[in-house]
């Protein structure tokens, strides 16, 4: 499975309720501690009431440490957002396909409680369950070995999991450190767009306000001096709005860091003159 694409984190769970007592029992021998009997304890598996035991065991495991996982996910989500204020966002549609970029990004705070909430609550009934089991343990079964077994068996199991869900770590502060400037620009933008139509409005009102009087043969001159001084306003907007925008652009750029040529180059240069 491609696990850059996974879209379900349970689809990199094993299931070992599908996995045959034979196949079960050697993944438990291959991880078995130099310190067990390898006989004894196959002699021990040969006991299906003491399988069944273990295998319940395992899927009892299994699920506590994938909710544990996940609830270890959601609450970096949650830190994140509130140490530095990444939760969820988006941009316009158009913004997103000119930038090749999906238009929403992260977690809402909502969401994320909820399902801190959520893994919370299923790793405290797994493990209630798991003490529950416990319980029936047979006196035959050396627990604190098996225990290790079971423990490592998932470990190697759920790797692939462990991977995904830092990937989505990773991709959740990418994408929001990807998003950020075009959100910047695009507020730019709307800037440019909101002087730009204040100031037509005001002078088609003085046109207007001009016209009316033209035609009451009131003298212009004053009219035409306040025209003059509407365009030059005009102007002055969208000039102090492409301004804003422009440092906006200034200060991402100067904030991205170095590349990595550049720092070669620049390390070259210094091994040269020495």
């Amino acid at each position: 499975m491609d696990i850059e694409t996974s879209s379900d984190p349970t689809l990199l769970l094993p299931d070992y309720s599908t996995i045959s007592d034979s196949n079960f029992t050697q993944m438990l021998l291959t991880l078995m501690p130099n310190i067990m009997n390898r006989n004894e304890f196959m002699e021990l598996l040969n006991h299906k009431e003491i399988l069944i035991f273990i295998r319940e065991l395992t899927k009892l495991v299994n699920r506590f440490n994938y909710s544990q996982l996940q609830h270890e996910q959601w609450s970096y989500y949650y830190n994140l957002g509130m140490t530095e204020g990444i939760w969820n966002g988006r941009v316009s549609k158009k913004m997103a396909d000119a930038n090749s970029m999906c238009y929403t990004y992260g977690r809402s705070k909502n969401l994320i409680k909820q399902r801190l909430d959520k893994y919370k609550l299923q790793y405290k009934k797994a493990q209630e369950a798991i003490n529950e089991h416990m319980k029936k343990a047979p006196i035959s079964i050396d627990m604190q070995n098996l225990t290790t077994m079971i423990n490592n068996l998932i470990n190697k199991h759920q790797n692939q999991l462990r991977l995904e869900l830092e990937r989505r770590k990773t991709m959740l502060r990418l994408d929001t450190e990807e998003h950020r400037p075009v959100e910047n620009i695009a507020a730019g933008e709307d800037k440019v767009r909101f002087y730009n139509k204040v100031a037509k409005k005001e002078k088609q009102k003085l046109i207007t306000i001009t016209d009316k009087l033209k035609k009451n043969n009131t003298n212009s001159d004053m009219f035409k001096q306040l025209m003059e001084a509407i365009e030059a306003r005009e102007k002055h907007m969208i000039e102090r709005a492409d301004y804003i925008t422009q440092q906006k652009l200034k200060s991402f750029f100067d904030e991205a860091p170095a590349s990595h040529d550049t720092s070669i180059n620049q390390a070259g240069v210094g091994a040269n003159q020495n």
